[in-house]
């Protein structure tokens, strides 16, 4: 038998559904890859799957310490992606089972050394635009560590800082421009790894590039190497 509720018994009846709808309603999520309101700093603090793109120019993608970008699957890729002269800032781990970082040219990847930044997969850079804009990877020491090709379609800088610094892949530089090519330094360390010189010729072993401004002065051969 239904039971006509009293005006007193309805109002705390409403009363109780307002309070507990309270709690039932969602909460905004927290993105894993965060950009900020003008979608050209990007903050990865939270293990992420699947990366963040974007086509927009001058971008700073962040990844912090103790995050995991990827789960080393071969989409989405690129992991990570933006346009020209932007940078990627690794300090944690950034694993790709194809393209882990895609970059418009004059642009910069930065494994850092502190938090012993980890990329699994490959960087690439697009074309530069400047005979003075130059494409940068940099292992920064510690145990900065790449596991993947580099490819560069313009200038490109690499530096390997540091006896425990590790890069096992491909070098490949290919476009540059008019007295921009690139020659290794001329003495080896240990631990140093494989440095693309002169386009796709056979990588030298030595730790960094040396930049010939002047083409007249560029090798034409790797015999020195």
């Amino acid at each position: 038998m239904l039971k006509k509720l009293t005006p007193k018994q309805c109002l705390m009846l409403g009363t109780v559904l307002a309070g507990t709808s309270t709690f039932l309603v969602p909460t905004a999520a927290y993105a894993d890859c965060l950009p900020d309101a003008a979608g050209t700093t990007v903050i990865c603090n939270v293990s992420d799957p699947d990366g963040y793109q974007t086509s927009l120019n001058s971008v700073t993608i962040q990844v912090e310490p103790l995050t995991t970008v990827g789960t080393g699957a071969a989409t989405p890729s690129p992991l990570l992606s933006a346009g020209t002269t932007s940078v990627v800032n690794n300090q944690a781990i950034i694993n790709s089972g194809a393209v882990a970082i895609s970059l418009g040219g004059g642009s910069t990847v930065n494994n850092a050394a502190a938090s012993s930044g980890q990329i699994t997969g490959d960087v690439v850079f697009g074309a530069t635009t400047t005979g003075s804009q130059v494409n940068t990877f940099n292992n920064l020491g510690g145990t900065a560590t790449l596991t993947g090709n580099i490819t560069s379609t313009g200038g490109l800088t690499v530096n390997n800082t540091g006896p425990g610094t590790v890069i096992t892949g491909n070098i490949t530089s290919a476009g540059l421009a008019a007295g921009t090519q690139k020659q290794c330094t001329s003495d080896p360390f240990p631990g140093a790894e494989k440095l693309g010189a002169l386009g796709s010729k056979t990588p030298c072993t030595f730790a960094a590039f040396c930049r010939w401004e002047n083409s007249s002065k560029r090798p034409d051969s790797l015999s020195a190497c």
